[in-house]
C-alpha cells in the first residue's frame, strides 16, 4: 500500500471520482485502486500539542529534581528518576491501543526523563568522562525504544543525539567508534519504516558527518579535504540511487554548495603547497567563475537550491571587494537592491518550478 499526504490523496481521489462519474472506470475498479492508497499519518495539531506537552513535562520534572537535588539522598534521587521513567512507559503501554497519540506523548516524556536520569545519575555518583558518553547512552536507549515502538520521531531524535555525539568528539579528537558500528544498523532499521525519507535524511547526515570527522582527524591537507567533500556532494547529486534518490540528490546539492562556496575563498587553497599567495587568489577566482557557470546551468534545469548559493557567492565578492571603497550608504543601498532583486527572481523561479523541488 502506498501512502500519500492528505493533499495528494485528495487530488488522486478527485481524479478517480471524475473517471468513475464519467464511466471511464467501473465502481469496482475505483474501489480496487483506492484500496492501494492510504493517507500518511502526518503531524497534526493534536500530535504537535501532545509532543510539546510531553517535552514540557519532562523539562518540568528535570527542573523539580534539580532544584531539590541537594536535599535528597542518593537512594531518593535514583528512586524518583526510576519511578517517573517507569510510570511514563507504563502509562504509554496502557494507552497504546485506546489513545495512541497520548500514549506516544507519554513515551516521549519517558525518553526525556531517561536522558535526564543518565546525566543526573552520572552527577550523583561522580562518573567522569566526556559529555558525549551520556549522549551516546541516551541515543542507544532511544533506539531500543524505536525498535519496539517503530516511532519515526524518536528515530530522528536518536539520530540528532548521535550527531551531537559525533561533533562532541571534534573537541576531544577521540574517534566515535560507536557511530561507525551504528551507521549500518541505522540504515537497516530504516527498512522497518519503508525507507522513510526523513529518517534517510538524518541517517545520511550521520554518515557524512562521521566521514568529515575522519577527514579532520586523519587528513593532512585542509584544502584537499574540502575538495574531497565537494566531490562527494557531486557524486550524491549526479549518481542515481536505488532508494530515496531525491534525498541523496538534495543533500548532495547542499554539500557541494557549501564546500563550493568555501573554495571561492583564497585562504582555503593555501594548504596546496605548490600554490603561492598570488596563485591561490587566481585559482579561487577561476574556480568561482566555473562554479557560477555551473550553478547558472543548474538554475536553467530548475534547481532551486542553486539560487541562494549564487546569491551567497555574489554577496561574498561584493563585501570583499567594495566595502572599503564605496560610501557606506551607497554600499548598503546597492546590496539591498541586489537582495530584493534576488528575492523577486527567487519567488518567480519557485512558482515556475513548483512541484519539481524536494519536499
Amino acid at each position: 500500500m502506498r501512502s500519500f499526504t492528505k493533499n495528494k490523496f485528495k487530488v488522486l481521489k478527485d481524479e478517480l471520482d471524475f473517471y468513475k462519474d464519467n464511466s471511464l472506470i467501473t465502481v469496482e475498479q475505483y474501489k480496487n485502486i483506492m484500496s492501494l492508497y492510504s493517507v500518511k499519518n502526518d503531524l497534526n495539531f493534536i500530535t504537535i500539542l501532545l509532543l510539546i506537552g510531553s517535552v514540557l513535562i519532562g523539562l518540568g520534572i528535570l527542573t523539580f529534581i534539580a532544584s531539590n537535588w541537594q536535599a535528597l539522598s542518593k537512594l531518593s534521587k535514583f528512586s524518583i528518576i526510576l519511578i517517573i521513567f517507569l510510570g511514563f512507559n507504563f502509562g504509554s503501554y496502557k494507552l497504546y491501543n485506546r489513545l495512541p497519540k497520548t500514549s506516544r506523548s507519554l513515551l516521549y516524556s519517558g525518553v526525556i526523563t531517561f536522558g535526564a536520569g543518565i546525566f543526573l545519575v552520572g552527577q550523583m555518583f561522580n562518573f567522569g568522562g566526556e559529555f558525549t558518553t551520556p549522549i551516546l547512552l541516551w541515543a542507544l536507549g532511544t533506539l531500543s525504544i524505536v525498535v519496539f515502538f517503530k516511532d519515526k520521531i524518536l528515530f530522528i531524535f536518536s539520530d540528532i543525539l548521535l550527531l551531537i555525539y559525533i561533533n562532541g568528539h571534534f573537541s576531544t579528537n577521540n574517534l566515535p567508534l560507536a557511530v561507525l558500528i551504528l551507521i549500518p544498523i541505522l540504515y537497516y532499521l530504516n527498512n522497518h519504516f519503508n525507507l522513510d525519507k526523513n529518517i534517510t535524511f538524518f541517517n545520511n547526515w550521520i554518515a557524512i558527518n562521521t566521514f568529515i570527522f575522519l577527514l579532520d582527524k586523519y587528513g593532512k591537507n585542509f584544502t584537499i579535504d574540502i575538495i574531497v567533500v565537494f566531490v562527494i556532494g557531486m557524486i550524491m547529486y549526479y549518481i542515481p540511487m536505488d532508494f530515496q534518490g531525491n534525498v541523496f540528490k538534495f543533500q548532495g546539492n547542499i554539500i557541494y554548495g557549501i564546500t563550493g562556496l568555501m573554495l571561492t575563498f583564497p585562504d582555503n587553497w593555501t594548504e596546496l603547497k605548490f600554490l603561492t599567495d598570488s596563485n591561490t587568489k587566481i585559482v579561487s577566482v577561476v574556480f568561482s567563475i566555473g562554479f557560477l557557470i555551473f550553478l547558472l546551468l543548474q538554475t536553467h534545469k530548475k534547481n532551486l537550491i542553486s539560487l541562494p548559493i549564487i546569491l551567497f557567492i555574489i554577496m561574498r565578492y561584493y563585501f570583499d571587494t567594495l566595502y572599503d571603497f564605496m560610501p557606506k550608504s551607497l554600499f548598503f543601498i546597492i546590496g539591498g537592491i541586489v537582495l530584493i532583486g534576488f528575492g523577486y527572481y527567487f519567488e518567480k523561479f519557485r512558482k515556475d518550478s513548483r512541484g519539481e523541488k524536494y519536499d
